[in-house]
């Protein structure tokens, strides 16, 4: 392999991710990833992802040798993430600039990336419609996206396998949270799987035996099941990952009062059980309590890009809900700012605008 290519089965995330493991302090893992990426050939999409993590930390200037690196040697470059470094600089834009980054991405055939930046449409009249034209193309991989995931959701529901099923739903529902048959098919589901869970726990006692064409939540002995739950946790030693299995169940029955009691036996909370609890508070109405959850995931993953994403995503929503409309705008452009195609961002942004009008 090209020494100058950097490893392709490691990605930028991934070792990220591990220098703060090791190194804990921000300054010294971006002097590390400074060293690492120096004079390395990085893919558009992992240039993407260094931007967002400089741009979190206040060091968008380590990007400059890189881009130059890239230029120097004629090698692809992010022309949106380019021009986003300079002006979070400074930079004062003139029409020479404007014409030698349209040559440079039309020579490497990446004028869609140089589109997604507005700060050069005064000198480049054909970014507004190019953006345009991009947008349609993204609106329409979108929408394919949407139909491969339901046709494999529906595979793995006929064979039969749940963990794949979950997993095409929770992507679906990730992706297009409004769309009513997205779901639909994601409560079917829970209730499929809480069916399931009751049958388990409840086996071998006949008296206990459940008419299944009832309503789910009228036919479940809450309590009891509650009970046995905890008195599992119980003999299993208070297993923290018993725990959390169990609060997602109970979650999955929409029984999300019962699930946050489960997991305030938790004594030291992991990202997937802060997680949880921030889903089910905000299931119930309870954005102060999912705020303060929210703070703690800040925290703990203060530069972890992924997931400080979804933390400015569902804080927003947090805020939204309490009235606090204003620093909710903000914190979704903010977001945008650093990923315009982050789930449903953009949309979510234009409703609120047009509630608040």
């Amino acid at each position: 392999m090209n020494s100058t290519q950097f490893h392709e089965t490691r990605f930028i995330e991934s070792e990220i991710r591990a220098l703060f493991d090791l190194l804990k302090e921000p300054q010294s893992v971006c002097d590390t990833l400074n060293e690492r990426i120096q004079n390395k050939k990085i893919s558009i999409e992992d240039q993407g992802v260094l931007w967002s993590f400089y741009s979190l930390i206040g060091e968008v200037q380590s990007l400059l040798p890189l881009f130059i690196f890239h230029i120097e040697n004629k090698y692809p470059i992010s022309w949106f993430y380019l021009v986003e470094t300079l002006n979070a600089l400074g930079h004062n834009f003139t029409s020479e600039f404007a014409e030698l980054c349209w040559q440079g991405a039309q020579e490497q055939n990446l004028t869609y990336e140089l589109c997604r930046t507005k700060h050069l449409d005064p000198w480049l009249p054909e970014l507004p419609t190019l953006r345009s034209e991009r947008q349609n193309r993204v609106w329409i991989k979108f929408q394919e996206k949407r139909e491969q995931l339901l046709k494999e959701s529906a595979m793995f529901r006929s064979q039969g396998i749940d963990i794949q099923e979950k997993k095409c739903l929770d992507e679906l529902l990730g992706l297009y949270s409004e769309d009513s048959e997205v779901i639909q098919l994601y409560q079917d589901f829970k209730i499929r799987k809480a069916l399931q869970l009751v049958d388990n726990q409840f086996k071998n006692k006949p008296s206990n035996k459940l008419n299944k064409t009832e309503t789910l939540k009228n036919e479940i002995p809450i309590q009891q099941l509650k009970s046995a739950m905890i008195n599992e946790i119980k003999i299993q030693g208070n297993s923290q990952s018993l725990i959390y299995d169990f609060a997602v169940h109970l979650g999955q029955m929409e029984l999300y009062q019962e699930g946050l009691e489960l997991l305030k036996l938790i004594q030291n909370h992991t990202l997937p059980t802060l997680w949880l609890s921030i889903e089910y508070n905000q299931k119930l109405g309870r954005h102060f309590e999912a705020l303060e959850f929210i703070e703690t995931l800040e925290k703990t993953n203060q530069f972890d890009v992924a997931n400080l994403k979804a933390i400015t995503y569902e804080k927003s929503q947090c805020l939204w809900h309490i009235g606090e409309s204003k620093e909710a705008y903000a914190l979704l452009e903010q977001l945008i700012k650093i990923d315009p195609d982050y789930r449903n961002s953009h949309h979510l942004l234009r409703l609120w605008r047009l509630n608040a009008k």
